[in-house]
């Protein structure tokens, strides 16, 4: 891991998609066969409108840091980071044996009590013990003892342990840049034009 990605500039931009890869193929009789690989990563693209040298400094810093794809750093990204539900309280894995892999809902404690909403579809999930973010696909209020069911996306990748801390607010992403890092130009009058960044999720 090597630091967080700056938050200023924050770009303009940014694209989010799952990749899922799996494999599709059709028979001389129409018929589909159809295998998952089971695996799952975020990918993001991020762009800037036209910056000055000054703004773009701490981030073409950052970025040269990174050795291209080599190192992995935390991204929290702005606004899809943050969480749609109220949430509250110190959320903590709740079950005495933890959960395997392939598990897709989380039963936490330790929310504050009797909360309407406190997570809501979309919001991003993460584990203390790996690295990997899911996507919460359920809305889910939390009952009067603090205890609240996650429903998420993908099924587990890693298992998680009882008491281990869950993250909804602010999820850092870890990831590294998908290639290696575009050119920037500065232009007359002190203005920077920096190509779109594209970055990928490392989850292990």
């Amino acid at each position: 891991m090597s630091g967080t990605f700056p938050s200023s500039p924050a770009p303009a931009r940014i694209s989010i998609r799952a990749l899922q890869p799996s494999f599709v193929s059709v028979t001389h009789s129409l018929a589909s066969q159809r295998r998952s690989r089971g695996v799952h990563r975020w990918a993001f693209e991020l762009a800037w409108p036209t910056l000055r040298r000054s703004e773009i400094a701490t981030l073409v810093a950052f970025l040269e840091q990174q050795r291209d794809e080599y190192s992995t750093f935390s991204y929290v990204l702005p606004r899809l980071s943050s969480a749609r539900g109220a949430l509250g309280g110190t959320p903590l894995v709740n079950s005495a044996g933890g959960y395997a892999v392939g598990t897709t809902s989380i039963a936490l404690d330790g929310a504050s009590n009797n909360v309407t909403g406190w997570v809501l579809t979309g919001d991003f999930v993460k584990f203390a013990g790996h690295a990997k973010v899911y996507r919460v696909t359920a809305d889910a209020n939390s009952n009067g003892s603090g205890q609240v069911t996650a429903s998420i996306w993908p099924p587990l990748l890693s298992a998680v342990a009882d008491n281990e801390a869950a993250t909804l607010a602010d999820v850092p992403f870890t990831v590294r840049l998908a290639s290696p890092m575009p050119e920037y130009r500065i232009e007359p009058g002190l203005f920077a034009q920096f190509d779109s960044l594209a970055l990928i999720e490392e989850p292990f």
